[in-house]
């Protein structure tokens, strides 16, 4: 057993990362912005179930690297 975390940003954060970067993804080659904010949306819907079995899920746009540290030790504490 080890501890699992869930890094979830929010949606916008996810299409600032991906809108320069379509070219290279074969999935979101052809999509607009908006298109690809529905993409977004629709993977991360399909793949909560899977996600949300995380020991920890983080979920702060900008943590810092202390409280990272203090999350990940309480979470391994409580297992």
């Amino acid at each position: 057993h080890g501890l699992t975390i869930w890094l979830y940003p929010s949606i916008e954060i996810l299409i600032s990362r991906l809108e320069n970067e379509k070219e290279h993804r074969p999935l979101i080659s052809g999509l607009s912005n908006a298109e690809l904010k529905k993409f977004i949306e629709q993977k991360m819907e399909e793949r909560a179930p899977f996600y949300d079995k995380a020991s920890l899920k983080l979920t702060q746009e900008n943590i810092d690297f202390y409280s990272l540290i203090k999350s990940l030790k309480y979470a391994q504490d409580a297992q």
